[in-house]
């Protein structure tokens, strides 16, 4: 029985012994996430908490004064708006991406590897480079759509896109869809080679035409994959600040402000470290929430 005993005892020790050794290993990923990511929120929370103009040694502590300020502001309600119209129509890239997964998807292209490259080339580019690029386009003078609009006789459509405070916010959800179709297009590509062919075999003998094939297997078998993307280009569309920096700066009449870009604003040119804190912490909270409401939402249904 004491042998029994002992092999038993020493399977023990050498158990705990491998947990430490792995709880161990952990610590130096446990030590860089602390550094790197709780450090600063812990930091944002408690500059939220004050007054402090970013240079000051002394920082005025005035609680919940920063965060009932933000939710009086009429500009921060109108950058907030902002955002989520951007939000909304951020399912532009992820219908374009997907149709166009679909289309390249087929065998019989001809140069689908040459399209794909290019379609996916503008997530590539630095962002500040796309909003410099997509700024010559949008020039009301000698911009290339407007005169593109020109030559095909529609001068009177031709407008300043990124002075016009009807047509701002729109002209920068384009620039941002251009941006990020691709990304879902790689995105669905690989979710597409997961299906088996088989499916579309039986739909086929069945009668099911390449529409029905689409919205009845191809949808379905891809819903854990758009809703990802859906989440993703939500959070982009809620962080986005390069592009309304590098185009607007948020005009015209602040039309084209959004969170991310008040945010800036308010702790590098107000100087407001306090203010840019409490809205920092309010747009991550917007962005918490909305994801679970729909995560929840999607397991449900």
């Amino acid at each position: 029985m004491k042998p029994i005993l002992r092999g038993f005892g020493f399977k023990r020790s050498l158990w705990r012994s491998e947990r430490i050794f792995g709880y161990l290993l952990l610590v130096p990923a446990i030590a860089l996430y602390t550094l790197l990511v709780v450090s600063p929120i812990a930091k944002t929370i408690i500059l939220s908490l004050h007054r402090w103009n970013g240079f000051d040694p002394v920082k005025t502590y005035v609680g919940l004064s920063n965060f009932i300020e933000a939710f009086s502001s009429i500009r921060l309600a109108r950058a907030y708006w902002n955002n989520v119209v951007w939000s909304v129509l951020s399912v532009i890239p992820i219908v374009l991406g997907l149709i166009l997964a679909v289309l390249l998807y087929q065998k019989r292209l001809i140069g689908r590897t040459f399209l794909r490259v290019c379609y996916f080339l503008p997530f590539t580019l630095s962002r500040v480079i796309t909003g410099i690029i997509w700024r010559w386009i949008y020039h009301p003078t000698w911009g290339a759509l407007n005169i593109a609009l020109s030559w095909l006789g529609l001068e009177h459509l031709t407008r300043a896109w990124l002075g016009d405070p009807s047509t701002v916010l729109v002209a920068l959800v384009t620039v941002g869809s251009w941006t990020y179709f691709g990304f879902c297009m790689v995105i669905f590509l690989s979710a597409l080679q997961s299906i088996p062919v088989e499916i579309y075999e039986a739909a086929k003998i069945d009668g099911a035409t390449n529409v029905q094939q689409f919205f009845y297997i191809t949808i379905p078998q891809l819903r854990n994959q758009i809703t990802m993307l859906i989440i993703l280009t939500t959070i982009w569309s809620f962080k986005v600040f390069d592009l309304v920096l590098v185009m607007t700066r948020g005009t015209p009449y602040g039309r084209s402000e959004v969170m991310g870009f008040l945010v800036y604003v308010q702790a590098f040119q107000l100087q407001r470290v306090g203010h840019a804190s409490a809205t920092s912490i309010l747009l991550a909270i917007t962005i918490i929430i909305g994801s679970s409401i729909f995560l929840r939402l999607r397991e449900k249904d």
